[in-house]
């Protein structure tokens, strides 16, 4: 890790925090927020190198490192000895209906008009359940990028046992972000969020091909959310109840 460099939080490292973290450790420090001491160690043990295997790509394997990976109670034990510290940037990678509860431990250190978090879920209604129960203020609440994304990564049982930081990239799509307004009741504000991004990761993310990354507006992402929900609402159910991987569709 580069002195100075910039610094990327990613709460829940499964598939899709991974992926994105392959591309945003080019540049920046990448920090994973893992549950499992198992993990952990497995990842110090091996220089916190994470691999992906592009299934689409003739099973090329990429490998690359992360900088730093620990659990929230090691993270609250040490920050606390920093008060000036927040974070400036935090992906949320884990399922909707887990957010609440990842992310209560670390409200002392998400600042108002400072920290940008950037939700990466399938699923609706996170960013209403946030305000409503940490944010109900529009002047105390950070400022919030919503993500769809359609590429496919799974991982295989027998590669988990052995390195459980292993993952299948099996379909390329794409990844749309956009800014979410502070207001939601106030409707020239969903239509005009998000014109432009003005933001640095977000811009490096857009600008970096290897996601095919494209920022809309919040008014165009929602139509994005429903049509996401729609297509994993059937294909999810089919493809477990057939019992098969869908390594080659991409939606």
């Amino acid at each position: 890790m580069t002195i100075g460099q910039r610094q990327i939080y990613i709460l829940g490292a499964g598939g899709i925090g991974t992926l994105i973290s392959s591309q945003l450790c080019q540049k920046y420090g990448v920090n994973f927020f893992i549950r499992s001491a198992h993990k952990i160690d497995h990842l110090k043990q091996n220089n916190n190198k994470i691999t992906i295997q592009q299934a689409f790509n003739n099973n090329k394997i990429i490998d690359y490192n992360i900088s730093n990976s620990l659990t929230v109670e090691s993270f609250t034990k040490s920050i606390s000895k920093n008060p000036d510290f927040y974070f400036e940037y935090l992906f949320v990678c884990v399922k909707t209906f887990d957010t609440i509860k990842a992310l209560k431990p670390l409200l002392n250190w998400i600042k108002p008009n400072k920290t940008k978090i950037i939700l990466v879920q399938n699923g609706m209604g996170v960013v209403e359940e946030l305000y409503s129960k940490f944010w109900p203020n529009l002047e105390s609440r950070p400022i919030l990028y919503q993500g769809v994304i359609s590429h496919g990564v799974y991982q295989n049982l027998s590669d988990s046992i052995d390195n459980p930081f292993k993952f299948i990239h099996a379909g390329f799509a794409d990844f749309k972000i956009c800014k979410v307004p502070k207001d939601l009741d106030n409707t020239d504000s969903i239509i005009e969020s998000g014109k432009e991004t003005n933001d640095e990761i977000i811009d490096y993310l857009v600008e970096n091909a290897e996601l095919a990354t494209s920022f809309h507006n919040y008014k165009d992402l929602l139509v994005y959310q429903v049509e996401k929900l729609m297509v994993n609402a059937c294909i999810n159910p089919n493809t477990a109840i057939v019992d098969c991987v869908m390594e080659n569709w991409v939606i």
